[in-house]
């Protein structure tokens, strides 16, 4: 019973530990890699994968991997994770009471009923996998070739949200005139980070 509660207390260590780094402002990179190494100490692994996604979409935005998968692997992930049937995906934990699972628990100890599993993590080497969705206090906006972190949690949220749904998105008036007119390459403002500090 000692190691179980031994590791309880490592696990609130560790989210705090998570919390206090996001509000640090930490370039993505470095912070991918705090977390990482935070998570690593509660939950031993064989690699880490930090991956930021589109809020509107859940699709991955950025990948940050410590002893993972080859890059050559990522692109038929992501042809799982969107078109494909599988178990643990990213849109099914964001929109769960319990934003994280192992792949064990979800498939009842037979990896092998993921697709993902199958195909490229066990001819990977990789055996189980633990996926969590940080949510919006997790949330981060960042700007230039640097990524230097503008605001975090609902501020961050706030702006991805304006720049997803008002910025990205063509007019949905059917318009011919607005379409091109969206279409024009031109350079915007970042947009307001809702009460960040620049």
């Amino acid at each position: 019973m000692a190691p179980y509660r031994r590791r309880m207390v490592n696990a609130a260590r560790v989210r705090d530990d998570i919390v206090r780094l996001v509000h640090r402002g930490l370039p993505v990179p470095e912070f991918a890699q705090a977390v990482g190494s935070a998570l690593l100490r509660a939950v031993p692994a064989e690699g880490t994968c930090l991956m930021t996604l589109d809020p509107a979409t859940m699709l991955p935005t950025a990948e940050y991997v410590e002893n993972g998968l080859p890059a050559a692997q990522q692109l038929r992930l992501v042809e799982i994770e969107v078109r494909e049937p599988d178990y643990n995906k990213w849109t099914q934990l964001a929109r769960s009471d319990q934003p994280a699972a192992s792949l064990s628990d979800v498939t009842a100890g037979d990896l092998d009923r993921s697709l993902r599993q199958r195909e490229i993590r066990r001819p990977g080497g990789f055996a189980d996998e633990l996926r969590a969705v940080l949510g919006s206090w997790g949330a981060l906006y960042t700007e230039g070739w640097d990524r230097e972190v503008r605001a975090t949690g609902a501020a961050a949220k706030a702006t991805k949200e304006t720049i997803n749904r008002k910025r990205i998105y063509p007019p949905l008036t059917g318009s011919r005139e607005e379409l091109f007119a969206a279409a024009a390459p031109t350079v915007q403002a970042p947009p307001p980070t809702y009460g960040a500090p620049r």
